[in-house]
């Protein structure tokens, strides 16, 4: 058995949830202890101490084997919860990429190890208080006049301390977390890493948030696009093809790609998840309406060939609760399904308000978190984690699985600005990362992406297809987020 003691009597719930989080990826038991002199260590146990204190022998006694992991008290200390709580720039040991710390004293980093007579570890790379700051989201809970300077009142990718140090695309929480299995491993006592996806390597949770099903819904609406292909583009042909093709009925429209991405990703067995709109009060939604039979259509279909058929939260309502559930409770009258997750229109996000009211509207799932701006690993991991409240220092009842990639972020010129290829060079990146932690690789594509008549959209299907191919021999499975949710709870 894993035994734990923390000396941080006054932070005791948040580090506690810490360690839960990580003993839960690692699938390991563990037993958290307040007094050590009542527990009886066997030879094969571990002693894991999270303390400040200079002189462990107080606590080790007699036990065989044990790792310090010394505390910063710069995140869980007299400034808990302040701005100048975040630090400015990072630490990395003797130049490993692989041992990243936030919070550290102001001396060298080391992780000192004997493993022959007294068998400790010991370090002051504090992976706790940095797991901790990344999965709670603790910077955009502190640092709020982030939000002033977007443009749609978001908090930036600039803003963070991971894209300011240039480790946005690094998961430092599963790098912390393969960090201490390495040290419990190198005690070979006989425990075992649990492997949640079998005999795959890594998940793909590949998603599409359904804005609008249809580019045309009047004639008018055609008129200048099809000018626009003739005139600007060059291109009379797709120009004559896009125009006939509107009187061949909705599902010829160029948005409706629908059966493209379904038939895509069954092909290699893979299931996705489809995010549906049904309300809103700004100008970027209401483009269909949910009772469409068109759209009923479309979601029994979603459901039918196994998929997810998902809520798309409209563009206020991440921070309004009585908007949300209206929304909620009108799909729930729609789907056959009714445990399924979300994700925020926009990306529109703050923490913890958002999770709070997911939470309290009885969504299974969100799968916002990704910046708008920037792809990568916005909580630091690739790995579905229960979301903490810092304000209300809890536990939310509902799933994070955080978005690793959008294409939106890829494309956008106001943004990265990648061209398809190089757009497809950097997922890829990002594969291989996931990959390399065994998570669980997050994509989002709008079916609005695939439209084949879109000048700015030139390239993009085709970076899908190679994305999917790319996953597919990377020894991956396809998910839906609430078959990944079921697999990480049963």
């Amino acid at each position: 058995m894993i035994y734990i003691y923390n000396s941080n009597n006054r932070y005791q719930k948040q580090i506690e949830y810490t360690f839960m989080t990580i003993f839960y990826q690692l699938g390991l038991a563990y037993i958290t202890i307040r007094d050590i002199c009542k527990c009886e260590l066997k030879p094969q146990d571990i002693l894991l101490l999270y303390t400040d204190d200079t002189d462990i022998d107080q606590y080790i006694n007699n036990c065989k084997n044990t790792i310090n992991i010394k505390q910063s008290v710069l995140l869980f200390g007299e400034n808990y919860l302040k701005t100048n709580s975040i630090p400015n720039v990072i630490k990395i040991i003797n130049g490993d990429e692989h041992s990243i710390s936030i919070f550290s004293s102001n001396i060298d980093l080391y992780v000192n190890k004997d493993l022959k007579e007294r068998r400790i570890i010991e370090t002051n790379i504090d992976i706790i208080s940095d797991i901790f700051f990344m999965l709670t989201r603790y910077e955009e809970v502190v640092n709020t006049k982030a939000y002033e300077n977007e443009r749609f009142n978001r908090f930036p990718a600039s803003d963070s301390l991971a894209f300011k140090n240039d480790f946005l695309d690094r998961p430092i929480v599963n790098e912390h977390i393969d960090l201490l299995w390495s040290w419990i491993d190198s005690f070979n006592l006989g425990y075992k890493r649990k492997n949640w996806w079998g005999d795959k390597d890594i998940v793909a949770c590949l998603t599409h948030d359904v804005d609008s099903i249809q580019k045309y819904k009047k004639f008018k609406n055609i008129i200048r696009p099809t000018a626009s292909l003739i005139i600007k583009h060059k291109k009379p042909l797709k120009a004559i093809d896009n125009f006939v093709n509107y009187f061949k009925g909705y599902k010829k429209d160029p948005f409706y790609t629908f059966d493209y991405i379904i038939n895509l990703e069954k092909y290699y067995d893979f299931k996705s998840s489809f995010y549906f709109m049904s309300g809103g009060n700004s100008e970027v939604d209401n483009f269909y309406n949910i009772k469409d039979t068109k759209v009923i259509k479309l979601i029994e279909q979603v459901e039918n060939e196994g998929f997810e058929a998902g809520y798309h939260c409209s563009f206020n309502s991440y921070n309004n609760f009585e908007m949300l559930m209206e929304e909620k409770e009108k799909l729930d009258n729609i789907f056959n399904i009714k445990s399924y997750g979300c994700r925020q229109h926009f990306l529109r996000f703050k923490a913890p308000y958002t999770w709070r009211n997911q939470e309290k509207a009885g969504l299974l799932y969100d799968t916002t978190l990704s910046f708008a701006d920037a792809e990568g690993f916005r909580c630091g991991t690739c790995f579905p984690f229960k979301p903490y409240d810092l304000l209300e220092n809890r536990i939310l009842d509902i799933w994070e699985i955080p978005l690793v990639v959008m294409e939106g972020s890829l494309q956008n010129p106001n943004y990265r600005a990648y061209t398809s290829v190089k757009g497809l060079e950097e997922t890829k990146k990002l594969i291989d990362v996931v990959k390399k932690h065994k998570g669980v690789f997050t994509m989002l594509y709008h079916n609005s992406t695939f439209d084949p008549y879109e000048p700015t959209c030139e390239g993009w299907k085709e970076t899908y297809e190679e994305t999917i191919k790319y996953l597919y021999n990377s020894n991956c499975i396809g998910k839906s987020g609430k078959e990944i949710i079921e697999i990480i709870t049963k």
